[in-house]
């Protein structure tokens, strides 16, 4: 009898373990970060205090040391919940750059591809793209 309370328990436990991971976890939500993820059914970057956005689309990122490299084609019209940012550009056919920099808490960007090398090249660190 005392076994087959402890499997029971050992059940219950599992269940709820299981239930909370499945409540936390967001498959749509890749994490590049401790706070930025990529969203891959809107794909956008985003952070969870707020600070970082990169509005849809983004084609390509990586994580590079403290930076997260970003490649973009802006969506347009700019969907309404990025609408309190102008990022400058209206042309879908063109293709931008992000740079995300965690130590400095900094967002760059947009950027064309001369800018972003540039950047790159100023940061010792080599364009992925």
């Amino acid at each position: 009898m005392v076994h087959k309370k402890y499997i029971i328990i050992f059940c219950i436990i599992i269940s709820v373990i299981i239930t909370v991971c499945f409540m936390l976890c967001d498959p749509d939500n890749h994490r590049i970060s401790k706070k930025i993820f990529f969203h891959s059914q809107r794909k956008d970057i985003l952070d969870y205090d707020g600070n970082y956005e990169i509005p849809p689309v983004v084609t390509k990122y990586t994580k590079i040391g403290n930076l997260i490299l970003v490649e973009w084609t802006p969506d347009y019209p700019i969907p309404a919940i990025y609408e309190k940012y102008d990022y400058g550009y209206s042309d879908t056919t063109v293709v931008l750059y992000w740079v995300i920099n965690l130590d400095a808490e900094d967002q760059i960007g947009p950027m064309d591809y001369t800018e972003f090398v540039n950047y790159c090249e100023s940061n010792l660190v080599k364009s992925p793209f």
